[in-house]
């Protein structure tokens, strides 16, 4: 990988523009093996915020490489877990957020299985933990990421609004209880079901009564979803764009400053409009 430090790194530039500055025609990759998990645990967590504790106190430790942690909550997880018949995960009554964590121990420090207990085990210590499952198997792994990454509830509660959005880790559990009440104020019979990214704050939401919504409810729905964002310096858009379906929100939501520097730079890479027009911003 080639340092550039000779002004501004102008390919950069090209992430999230979404073909709007100009076309890509080659592209260097530097791959790297695989890193493979021999360790994973399903842990059930009293809220977001004991959650983000976890995660915290996991990735902090010098023996341990955290491979993956996701984050399932607690309408998500219990709905879709009994659609795939995988309850018994998910059972711990007080549970508001169920962590899947995956990793392998560093080096030869010792036995793994007993490193990734003592990790776990200053978790329940600190009330950060009610319950976990380690996984004994690849199949009770492959459970784990089952009730992860299953879409059964699309079935259940069909016509879904769906969000991807970014929110700093420490604002997770405020902008969770603040989401739920603004949504149940538009309609009572509305589920708030959330999953995502703990290393990176990326929350993807579906909020759905199993009924079509008019236009009025979506967008009353978005302005739930979309508040506050900003101001936490949160994201409307974290991995999958923003094209032509989130622009009105690209506009009412993010800084002035920076959409009118999208704008410049737009227009000086593409001041005739011809690199993908129409998508995420316009002249």
């Amino acid at each position: 990988v080639t340092k550039v430090t000779d002004g501004y790194d102008i390919k950069h530039l090209f992430i999230g523009g979404e073909g709007t500055l100009g076309i890509v025609t080659r592209v260097v990759l530097q791959l790297l093996p695989k890193a493979e998990p021999t360790c994973s645990a399903l842990c059930a967590c009293p809220g977001a915020a004991e959650a983000v504790a976890l995660f915290r106190r996991v990735m902090g430790r010098n023996d341990f490489e955290l491979l993956g942690a996701e984050v399932m909550f607690a309408t998500y997880a219990r709905i879709t877990a009994g659609l795939i018949g995988l309850d018994s995960l998910v059972a711990t009554p007080d549970a508001q957020a169920f962590v899947l964590l995956d990793g392998r121990v560093r080096g030869t420090s010792g036995g793994e299985e007993e490193i990734f207990h003592e990790a776990l085990g200053g978790a329940f210590e600190a009330g950060e933990v009610l319950d976990a499952v380690i996984a004994q198997s690849e199949g009770e792994r492959a459970d784990f990421w089952r009730l992860r990454e299953d879409w059964s509830l699309e079935t259940a509660y069909p016509n879904g609004l769906w969000y991807d959005v970014s929110v700093p880790l420490a604002h997770l559990q405020a902008y969770l209880d603040g989401l739920e009440s603004r949504v149940k104020a538009i309609d009572a019979s509305f589920i708030v079901s959330c999953f995502g990214h703990l290393g990176d704050g990326n929350m993807h939401f579906t909020i759905s009564n199993g009924s079509p919504q008019s236009a009025d409810t979506a967008k009353a729905v978005s302005h739930a979803v979309y508040q506050g964002l900003r101001e936490m310096g949160g994201a409307l858009s974290a991995e999958h764009g923003i094209g032509m379906s989130k622009r009105a929100g690209l506009a009412a939501y993010i800084s002035p400053v920076k959409l009118a520097a999208m704008g410049a730079v737009k227009q000086a890479l593409d001041p005739k409009n011809i690199m993908n027009p129409g998508k995420v911003v316009t002249l």
